[in-house]
Formats: structure tokens, sequence, C-alpha cells
């Protein structure tokens, strides 16, 4: 003996997918490298202390559906063991006590918390920037440690 058994499933979407580019740098759409510095990209320590030593950049969003409301975004890496909004740098034999931070470029004195899911910490897009599908954002060139950094 069968029996027929109808199954329903309900499921209620929480996020919307939409595609990320990176503008500003050099590469493509997803990888693009961006020169802090000199063209050459060489960065004087003192400008790293002064916070001169940035690159400006943007996330461009494509193809996400009208009804996209609310789109938050995290900075991941390997923070610095000083600070959490600081990406470590990862060659070695390069610049010590020497990373990077990311912020909105509105407000460079507030970077995002690198692997943080908080809302608080991370990037939230705004409804002015989800609608004009852009955030512009600033890479700060930072002494992860105070008056530490040594060159490479």
């Amino acid at each position: 003996n069968s029996t027929n058994l109808d199954v329903n499933f309900t499921a209620t979407i929480k996020e919307t997918t939409c595609d990320m580019k990176l503008v500003g740098g050099t590469g493509s759409d997803t990888v693009q490298e961006l020169i802090i510095g000199n063209s050459s990209g060489e960065v004087r320590i003192d400008d790293v202390r002064a916070g001169t030593a940035t690159a400006d950049f943007k996330l461009v969003i494509v193809e996400c559906p009208a009804s996209l409301q609310s789109l938050k975004t995290s900075i991941n890496g390997t923070p610095s063991g000083f600070s959490t909004k600081i990406l470590t740098n990862g060659i070695k034999g390069s610049a010590d006590y020497i990373g990077v931070s990311v912020a909105r470029a509105s407000k460079p004195d507030e970077p995002f918390v690198i692997n943080s899911t908080a809302d608080s910490e991370r990037l939230v897009w705004s409804e002015v920037e989800i609608n004009s599908k852009e955030v512009p954002l600033i890479a700060i060139m930072k002494e992860t440690k105070a008056n530490s950094a040594t060159t490479g």
C-alpha cells in the first residue's frame, strides 16, 4: 500500500544577492590593487603617522533587485594584534607595525572592525548609498602600535 505525501516548504528570504564590484584601483571587478603613497607605492612613516597615506575606492552594487532595502558588508582579513580595526601587513620582510584600515570616505576616523558582523562595527549601507548603488570608501595606512613603525 502506498500513500501520497504532499510536503509544502515555506521560506522567508532575509537577504537578497547583489553582485559587488570594486572601483578605484587597478585589476578586475573583484580583485584590485590600490596604491597608497606615490606611484611606486612608497610611503613615508611621517605620512602614515599624519594619516595622509590613503587611497580612495568604492564598492558598487550591480544587478540588485529593486526591492533591496538593507545591505551589510563586513571587511574580512587578519586584524592586527594591536587593533581590531587595522588589517595586518601580510608581506614578509616588509614594513613592520603597519597596516590598513577601511572606512567610509566621509568618516575616515570611524574605521570598520575587521571580521565583525555587528552592525555598529561593519558597513551597513544607508538608503542613499543603496539608491546610488555605491559607497565611497578610504583605505588608510596606519601604525598598529604607536611610534613603532619600521620601514621594509
